[in-house]
């Protein structure tokens, strides 16, 4: 189960953005989030979810954080 912390250090990491750029208010990283980015978010959340995230077709929709949110949300793999 993720929470907004782990959410966003999987979403840099897989960003390869430095810890701490996504919530220091800089929006610059936000071009980085192309098609190869959103797929490297994709992978890891499911290396981290044990392969959950790949079931979940409506994730290759979900291209912000908040929209991942929602999707993981009612997967049940997301607490607030």
């Amino acid at each position: 189960m993720l929470d907004e912390k782990k959410l966003v250090e999987i979403v840099e990491e897989a960003l390869e953005l430095r810890k701490g750029t996504i919530s220091s208010g800089d929006k610059d990283w936000y071009s980085l989030w192309d098609s190869l980015g959103h797929l490297s978010i994709l992978v890891k959340l499911d290396q981290v979810l044990d392969g959950k995230c790949s079931e979940i077709k409506e994730l290759s929709k979900a291209v912000s954080i908040d929209s991942i949110k929602e999707v993981l949300k009612l997967n049940n793999l997301y607490k607030d």
